[in-house]
């Protein structure tokens, strides 16, 4: 079983998930970053379907930081065994199912499309087309807007981007030095392993 889930994102947005211990999902229905899974979604009925997306890769990944955390974070959240994705989400009664996702060749995409019938039910919900296969998700798919955190379940790291603005990184520190305080927790927060990564200032 993989316990280490990466989250790429900015600085506000981490912030924002360890002060609330909430993981704020999206509508898969509206906000799928392929417009074509979209359409997939429609028509299976994914009304009031929401998930939340990490990436399952081992080690970080240049891509991953370069669309959606470029100058941010990425949050990496490692279970405790013998912790489960259903003892850290607290109302993991919420939850639909979690997996990886099962990524297809445009022709089995587009044949899913026209037949939703040929989806199997153990990959509804988690299906991509493989030009998104460099994300290697890891999709939680809920009822609920909120996930609930019990962080004694997992160990969080934040690693940050060497070119992330001064100020967002200093509040970034400051309000997890807070955060450990208040809860006793020893969230670290590290540069990224791979380095100054778009030559921005260190």
């Amino acid at each position: 079983m993989r316990r280490t889930f990466r989250h790429y994102t900015n600085a506000e947005a981490i912030i924002k998930i360890l002060e609330s211990g909430t993981l704020t999902t999206q509508h898969c229905l509206y906000k799928a970053n392929d417009l074509l899974e979209r359409v997939l979604l429609k028509r299976i009925d994914s009304e009031g379907i929401y998930g939340f997306c990490f990436s399952s890769r081992n080690g970080e990944s240049i891509p991953m930081w370069k669309i959606y955390a470029n100058g941010g974070c990425l949050l990496r959240i490692t279970l405790k065994k013998p912790a489960t994705w259903e003892d850290l989400i607290k109302n993991s009664q919420d939850i639909i199912k979690h997996g990886s996702i099962y990524y297809k060749t445009r022709k089995e995409f587009n044949s899913l499309v026209k037949n939703t019938n040929l989806i199997k039910e153990n990959e509804k919900y988690l299906i991509k087309r493989s030009d998104f296969d460099f994300e290697n998700e890891y999709r939680i798919v809920t009822k609920n807007n909120k996930l609930e955190l019990d962080f004694t379940k997992c160990t969080i790291e934040i690693f940050y981007d060497p070119a992330i603005r001064s100020d967002y990184l200093e509040n970034l520190k400051n309000s997890v030095k807070q955060i450990n305080k208040e809860r006793r927790s020893k969230i670290k927060v590290l540069k990224s392993t791979l380095g100054n990564i778009f030559g921005g200032k260190k």
